[in-house]
């Protein structure tokens, strides 16, 4: 028998994926023609495109038929349409072809049995879009005057590996993305004043298939797409960097030795910096806390490790005035992670006992850095963010019926709202941007949503 195929791009919209099959079989098969696919493809029409895929090859057992995914070396989805009788003769063509095919069908689903209907009820309005394939938003990196920081992985078989960064414009809807930068971005500050600084490092691969510099490199500059060209600072000198910091018109840096934080401070950037000032080195202790935090309140730079804050402060010397971290206060015996600062005096953050039970055990933490006084609300396992001033926790695992993907706290009011599972598909939440087009939601599949009247569409529950 002759095989037959259409083929369709990997992120189709499901619409279009039951053009091109109806397209390529609608005359052999008239039962394409109904009205129940229509409402299958609408149903789908904000999931993933294989959930497409294997509702649809479902559907069609209704009728007697499959529907095959062939394997091929492209992005592209190669599909056929056959009849369940003809199964076999369709597997022995395959072989004499040396391809490879798959059956698609739902899940616990038996042939016969009708496609599984998403349920929508908890589904909010927005606005998809996909990231190409390979890149992913590094989230590490804040967004900053409505840009986000892409890392590109190419992993897939056969074909040469390569790392690269890119950035993405989400000012506007659709986003757009400009060219690879020819360099691994692994963070990136704002001055303030025109100016940028980054930490990088090259993307070259050894025969290994893995990076040569496994450092990174510390440069500045001013327009982002141009970062190969920006200066370096402290003579380019690798570091294990965590994390960069501008305050005052100084940076400061987080280095990370596996066993020690050390924090730098490094003068007069512009004129590459020099050797870097060592201001403090402690113990990297718990690994189940978060990374260090260094932030602003009130005009002052805090940095946070583990649960203890220390405060930037000028110590006057026989000779000479010097900036240290001295340690201002500690949040207690407690697991502290997500931290975020809120507002012009407030912390966030999540608290945990130190044995930790479970999810339930979570708290959201807010501490007034005037008083050191802590105010704690139950709440889910997750991120803490601030979000036009309220505090949202953003769930990091995987979602289920039970789960909210979003907790939102205004302080202010006291009142607490929530995102359920299903508001996004099967996705949850990672980071939440406000941009000139509005707020946009990073989803766990790496698809940005443009939501409207994001606080109106969640639900009110009881603190």
């Amino acid at each position: 028998m002759e095989i037959i195929t259409v083929e369709t791009d990997w992120k189709s919209e499901s619409e279009d994926v039951l053009y091109a099959v109806r397209e390529g079989f609608g005359t052999a098969f008239p039962e394409l023609a109904g009205e129940n696919f229509d409402a299958l493809a609408e149903n789908y029409a904000a999931e993933e495109t294989e959930d497409f895929i294997n509702a649809l090859g479902q559907e069609l057992s209704v009728y007697g038929m499959m529907l095959y995914q062939i394997a091929s070396d492209s992005d592209s989805y190669v599909l056929t349409v056959i009849r369940a009788e003809e199964e076999d003769a369709f597997k022995k063509q395959l072989k004499a072809e040396k391809k490879k095919g798959t059956a698609k069908k739902q899940p616990r689903k038996k042939p016969g049995d009708a496609a599984k209907r998403i349920d929508l009820s908890e589904r909010i309005v927005c606005e998809k879009f996909s990231l190409p394939k390979g890149y992913s938003v590094r989230n590490t990196i804040p967004c900053m005057k409505d840009q986000l920081v892409l890392d590109f992985r190419n992993w897939s078989y056969g074909e040469k590996r390569r790392f690269d960064t890119a950035i993405l414009d989400i000012g506007n809807w659709p986003p757009s993305q400009g060219a690879d930068l020819g360099i691994l971005v692994r963070d990136l500050v704002d001055c303030g004043d025109g100016r940028q600084i980054a930490s990088v490092s090259d993307n070259a691969i050894g025969g290994d298939g893995y990076l040569i510099d496994k450092k990174n490199h510390v440069v500045w500059g001013q327009e982002s797409q141009q970062v190969r060209e920006w200066k370096q600072v402290c003579g380019g000198r690798g570091f294990d960097l965590y994390d960069l910091f501008w305050f005052a018109g100084q940076l400061f840096l987080v280095e990370d030795n596996r066993v020690h934080y050390t924090v730098y401070l490094v003068e007069n950037v512009e004129n590459s910096g020099g050797e870097p000032q060592k201001l403090l080195e402690v113990p990297k202790g718990d690994a189940r806390t978060s990374s260090p935090d260094l932030f602003v309140t009130d005009e002052v730079l805090y940095l946070r490790v583990a649960e203890d804050i220390y405060r930037w402060v000028q110590k006057d010397t026989d000779s000479e005035t010097k900036g240290v971290f001295e340690k201002e206060g500690s949040l207690g015996e407690v697991l502290v992670s997500s931290f975020t600062k809120i507002g012009a005096s407030r912390v966030a953050y999540e608290k945990r006992p130190e044995h930790w039970g479970g999810e339930s055990d979570s708290e959201l933490a807010v501490l007034d850095l005037k008083t050191f006084w802590e105010t704690k609300y139950p709440a889910i396992h997750g991120l803490v963010q601030e979000w036009r001033g309220k505090v949202c926790v953003l769930f990091v695992g995987d979602p289920t019926k039970n789960t909210p993907i979003l907790e939102c706290f205004d302080l202010e009011t006291g009142k607490k709202r929530v995102l359920k599972y299903g508001a996004l598909g099967k996705e949850s939440i990672r980071q939440i941007y406000e941009t000139a087009c509005g707020t946009v939601l990073l989803g766990s599949g790496d698809n940005l949503y443009r939501v409207e009247d994001l606080w109106g569409q969640m639900k009110e529950v009881r603190v």
